[in-house]
């Protein structure tokens, strides 16, 4: 058996599931989602038609239910038509069983019923969205895990606040804290004004400056996959160089926001571009025939953000002399830490 639920029915003594689910529903502050640490994980694997939810614990409503190391496995249709699949994991408890299942569509990724509340009813069924695919053809593509993890601390339940080494229940010298849920996500609000919170994406210095004429594939460089894109999510992203020409512009920090998109316009990529335009300190500014002209270009395309820069040397009383800038003194443009803004 490749799944099942951790707690079932006993005659001896008379119990029952529903026994134990009610507490362990509380214990994990009602939350839902695998546990940190077993097994894989709920992980995945893919081969040929058969995408595998590999092992770990999920937890619904209460109801704990493990896949072990073989996994459950679902075969797709090998059809032309791109199909959009939804994986979730499923608990009767008027059948006491638990099951991975799938539902697909040709339009866009199935909405999948939550079902039940299993305190409620204790015969019922609940739902839990696992992974989100595509298949086109029988390939199986566009993978992403949707179930989130069971958080050790669910910060809604924190009540006490410290500041000043003072506690005062929500209180603290006068402000009032709180934390809220948004969009899924919890917040920290200081009289009733949000306080965003950053989680770093990148810290390691990405080169995106290109000396090519033309701008191909290859120039673009990835910075983020997977964009969150939700209302409350933004990106801050540094770019900075260390040339010579670029002194005065040495850190620059730019906010971009994605927002969801159908799954057609999220296929076609937009472009974002920034002009720099100076000219060297050497130069006096009324000669026009050594301008400088940097372009920094933000690319979102199929949920991830791609960024190139290209310098060009251009001679506005000999426009066709213009050149794309290869001097050491103008290469190193760079894109810096990344941080995850959430507010």
């Amino acid at each position: 058996m490749a799944i099942k639920m951790v707690r079932e029915p006993s005659e001896t003594p008379n119990i029952n599931n529903i026994d134990d689910i009610v507490p362990m529903r509380y214990a994990y502050g009602n939350q839902n989602g695998y546990v940190i640490g077993k097994g894989t994980e709920i992980s995945n694997t893919v081969n040929g038609l058969n995408f595998t939810v590999n092992s770990g614990r999920l937890v619904l409503q209460g109801v704990e239910c493990d896949i072990d190391a073989i996994g459950v496995t679902i075969t797709i249709d090998n059809i032309a038509t791109k199909r959009y699949y939804t994986v979730y994991l499923e608990v009767n408890l008027g059948l006491n069983t638990a099951t991975i299942k799938s539902e697909y569509d040709t339009a866009t990724y199935p909405s999948i019923d939550a079902g039940d509340d299993l305190t409620e009813n204790t015969t019922g069924v609940a739902r839990l969205p696992l992974y989100q695919f595509t298949a086109t053809s029988g390939i199986i593509g566009e993978v992403n895990k949707v179930v989130e993890s069971v958080k050790y601390i669910d910060e809604s339940f924190i009540k006490n606040v410290k500041v000043n080494n003072s506690f005062n229940s929500d209180t603290a010298n006068n402000i009032l804290f709180n934390f809220e849920s948004q969009s899924g996500l919890n917040h920290l609000t200081a009289n009733n004004k949000i306080v965003a919170y950053k989680e770093l994406v990148n810290s390691s210095p990405i080169s995106i400056q290109t000396t090519n004429t033309t701008i191909s594939s290859t120039d673009w460089k990835l910075i983020i996959s997977n964009v969150d894109s939700s209302a409350s999510v933004s990106y801050e992203i540094e770019t900075y160089s260390s040339a010579v020409l670029m002194k005065p512009a040495h850190r620059q920090i730019f906010n971009l926001r994605f927002q969801s998109q159908s799954a057609t316009q999220e296929n076609r990529p937009w472009i974002y571009s920034i002009p720099v335009t100076f000219c060297p300190i050497t130069t006096p500014v009324t000669n026009f025939s050594n301008v400088y002209y940097g372009q920094l270009m933000f690319k979102y395309e199929s949920g991830n953000v791609y960024v190139c820069y290209q310098m060009v040397n251009v001679n506005l009383t000999n426009p066709s002399s213009s050149t794309i800038m290869t001097s050491p003194n103008v290469i190193g443009f760079y894109i810096g830490r990344i941080y995850k803004v959430i507010n």
